[in-house]
């Protein structure tokens, strides 16, 4: 279905266009953030090569897939999208990486899910913990500086 627009509706739109004042992040619902944070970390991503192709489904517990400039689809990673450090035991096993923006940093992390899982379970991290042992998911804010030096490949 194409969507044709009427000249006095195309004339509206443009001088609804405001670019003034930037949108109040608090403001958004919950979609709204999601949506706002995915143009975030593509445009971030965008800037060293990566293109980013979302899944509306979260099919395979992917939000979205990601592929640098010299991949073809089939070297895509599969990423899930959050607003801090999570680690969660639905994903261990579906080579799931995490991404997600450190607000008072202003850093971007990306990392492989099972691999910092395993190594911050090996340091003792979150072992023992109600919410890894009994509810099988742990999230961190805001970052220790232990866990921002572990973190430091995985920023961008």
């Amino acid at each position: 279905m194409r969507y044709i627009i009427t000249e006095s509706q195309y004339k509206n739109i443009l001088e609804q266009l405001d670019f003034s004042k930037k949108v109040d992040y608090s403001d958004l619902n919950a979609k709204e953030k999601e949506e706002y944070n995915f143009a975030k970390i593509t445009s971030k991503l965008a800037d060293y090569g990566y293109r980013t192709f979302r899944e509306p489904n979260d099919w395979g517990g992917a939000d979205f897939y990601c592929v640098g400039r010299h991949c073809d689809l089939g070297q895509s990673i599969k990423v899930q999208q959050k607003g801090r450090l999570t680690f969660d035991k639905k994903y261990m096993g579906k080579r799931i990486f995490i991404v997600f923006h450190d607000k008072k940093s202003d850093i971007y992390y990306l990392y492989p899910h099972d691999e910092l899982l395993s190594e911050l379970l090996e340091l003792g991290f979150f072992r023992g913990t109600s919410s890894w042992d009994v509810k099988g998911a742990y999230s961190v804010a805001p970052l220790s500086k232990q866990l921002r030096t572990i973190l430091e490949p995985y920023k961008f």
